[in-house]
């Protein structure tokens, strides 16, 4: 199958999830990523301002918003009059005075320090906008003790697996990705996705030995409840 049938069939289910649910951030993250690759830009400035006006403060949203402003500079001599005009009008009418993206990231961090996810998506813009940045962007998501303080609960451990996922497989750094795993499963100490293999081995004999294994991994995760860490 050609890559183009490929985009044309994932294109029609992506139709089908924007009827289902229209307003769901992933959703427009999908819309977005489908139509740059296909080149339709305008399309893809429209699921930004969906995700805009669903989730202004969405990491997916902030990640999107700059990375949009950041490829199509590259692309701008492909483009119609037409298409550059409203570009323009939307570029100013969703950052106002100040279209610096760097700056833009940077406030955005300033604001949302204190979450995984936003860092995340801070990390990932660096990346995008300067490839010399990918260190001080690990940096970002490995090194967040002092401002990340609130990990507990389910939430926390879904925002600690997306990261530790980006780690491995945006930034493609098994460093990066090891400390912060390490880091997360001090955190966590009963999450499997934080084990290494002979913990998870260990873990699996231990729940093949017990006469009642369901019983073993609920006593498990009532104890990880107690103690606030899942």
């Amino acid at each position: 199958m050609q890559v183009e049938d490929k985009l044309g069939a994932a294109n029609k289910y992506l139709r089908i999830l924007q009827k289902q649910a229209a307003s769901d951030s992933e959703v427009q993250v999908l819309s977005f990523e489908m139509s740059l690759r296909r080149k339709k830009y305008l399309l893809a400035l429209r699921a930004v301002k969906k995700a805009i006006s669903s989730q202004p403060d969405h990491p997916d949203t902030h990640r999107i918003k700059l990375k949009f402003f950041h490829i199509i500079q590259a692309e701008l001599a492909t483009l119609s009059n037409e298409v550059k005009q409203v570009i323009d009008l939307e570029k100013r009418e969703i950052f106002g005075s100040n279209n610096n993206l760097f700056e833009i990231n940077q406030e955005f961090l300033a604001k949302h320090k204190g979450s995984l996810l936003h860092r995340s998506a801070v990390a990932q813009v660096m990346f995008i906008l300067d490839n010399n940045a990918r260190n001080a962007a690990l940096q970002l998501l490995t090194d967040f003790d002092k401002e990340v303080t609130n990990l507990k609960g389910f939430k926390a451990l879904e925002d600690c697996i997306a990261v530790h996922t980006t780690l491995t497989e945006v930034f493609g750094s098994k460093e990066a990705a090891e400390q912060f795993r390490l880091r997360c499963r001090k955190i966590f100490p009963f999450a499997t996705h934080f084990m290494n293999d002979n913990e998870k081995q260990e873990l699996e004999q231990h729940r093949k030995a017990s006469n009642h294994p369901l019983q073993g991994q609920a006593q498990e995760l009532e104890e990880a409840t107690n103690n606030n860490k899942l």
